[in-house]
Formats: C-alpha cells, sequence, structure tokens
C-alpha cells in the first residue's frame, strides 16, 4: 500500500492501532468498529475524490450509530 504523504500514512496507522487496541479486544463494539472504518473510508473518499459528495441520506443513517460510538468511547475513558 502507498501513500501520498506522511499524513496519510499516520492516519492509516491510527486507523489499524484503534482497530487493533479497541475493536479486537472488544473495549469497543465490533458494531461500533463497523461505524469507526466506516466513517474512516468516508473521511477517505471526501478527501482523495475531487468529485465525491455525501448526500443528505447516507449522512442521517450514522447519527446513532455514531452516537453509540461516542458514547462507548466516552464510557471507555470515564473509567
Amino acid at each position: 500500500m502507498t501513500f501520498p504523504n506522511k499524513e496519510d500514512y499516520i492516519n492509516y496507522r491510527i486507523n489499524n492501532a484503534f482497530n487493533q487496541k479497541f475493536i479486537k479486544t472488544h473495549i469497543i463494539s465490533k458494531q461500533s468498529g463497523i461505524t469507526f472504518n466506516k466513517l474512516y473510508d468516508m473521511r477517505t473518499k471526501g478527501d482523495y475524490n475531487d468529485f465525491f459528495e455525501f448526500d443528505d441520506a447516507n449522512v442521517m443513517i450514522l447519527f446513532e450509530p455514531v452516537e453509540k460510538l461516542l458514547n462507548e468511547i466516552n464510557d471507555f475513558l470515564s473509567q
């Protein structure tokens, strides 16, 4: 896998580390891990595809899963 710049490589590594440290160890639920990875993919598409736009329908369905992910992260940080 090649990366256009150092920041992209760092983002990839952060995503990988999050999956290894939090999802595979069940600190964050598998479903929230799927949400996290979907957000990462959407961010990547938004950054690198010049003509990619998010529509309301694709964004609105993420509100509840993202809220769940944020609650799980907050619960972990509150321990």
